[in-house]
């Protein structure tokens, strides 16, 4: 079923009225070779900066004749193709985003007993997250536009870092969650996710708490954290929430299983696959 799901890679969904999925045909395309390892098949997943001059990803985990090669970051650039950061770390290392300005790279490195989260400029220095104070086992998510705030998660409870104060619990009442975080907006004031208490949220840092669906995930938000898009209900339809409009039902049709996962910076459209 999840292979017949990714089998239409891209749809786009035009949020009007009466709110659709619509599966748009393309003009004929230009594919370029990154120099990435990975199969046709199963290749490593890659973030894109805002002009798509920089992708980041993460080398596969292979066997070179009879010795492992770890995962370690990637950067492919216009100017420079293809880089691995293969002495940046000791252990397995993946990126799980990078900032739209390109700066920065967020990941997680993994140890025998832990895992810490990080950012590494593309000149490779590398800043270590952390954790606070008396916990550990911190994974990076996803990153602000400038990558000075990063959605994560420590020992599962989910939290907000930035450069300027550090961590900064995600939840009610100065309480983090337990959950897994999806998005943040690009100056890293909201954060989106699925908390296992409360279901798809929207968290501000004034404070403010949206619980968007009790039976929903949140799969990403708009950059300017006004839109939030996710899935919810025993038949998992797709949704577009607002604080104006609150939890919107999106019409797939014939579509099982529709799965929101970018919206554009007037929210207007969504991406996702099924």
């Amino acid at each position: 079923m999840q292979t017949l799901r990714r089998q239409i890679a891209l749809t786009l969904v035009a949020v009007v009225a009466p709110m659709s999925l619509s599966t748009v045909i393309a003009a004929p395309s230009t594919f370029e070779s990154l120099g990435i390892l990975g199969s046709a098949s199963s290749g490593p997943d890659a973030n894109i900066t805002a002009d798509g001059n920089i992708v980041a990803t993460t080398s596969p985990l292979v066997f070179n004749g009879p010795t492992l090669v770890k995962p370690d970051p990637m950067v492919w650039s216009s100017c420079t193709n293809t880089i691995q950061f293969s002495e940046a770390f000791a252990t397995e290392a993946y990126v799980l985003d990078i900032s739209l300005d390109g700066n920065w790279l967020i990941g997680t490195v993994y140890d025998t007993n832990s895992k810490a989260a990080f950012r590494m400029s593309l000149s490779g220095d590398i800043e270590t997250i952390g954790s606070p104070i008396g916990q550990n086992n911190t994974e990076a998510v996803a990153a602000s536009a400038d990558g000075d705030a990063i959605a994560c998660t420590v020992n599962g409870r989910i939290y907000r870092w930035t450069a300027q104060k550090g961590f900064e619990p995600v939840g009610e009442n100065g309480v983090a969650i337990f959950g897994d975080p999806s998005g943040i907006s690009a100056d890293g004031s909201t954060i989106v996710g699925t908390g296992n208490s409360v279901g798809a949220f929207r968290w501000q840092s004034d404070g403010t708490f949206d619980v968007i669906a009790a039976d929903g995930v949140a799969t990403a938000v708009s950059p300017d954290g006004g839109v939030v898009v996710g899935y919810a209900g025993n038949d998992e339809k797709a949704y577009r929430w607002t604080a104006a409009t609150g939890l919107v039902i999106l019409d797939a049709g014939a579509v099982n299983y529709p799965r929101p996962s970018a919206v554009s910076t007037d929210g207007a459209l969504i991406v996702g696959y099924w």
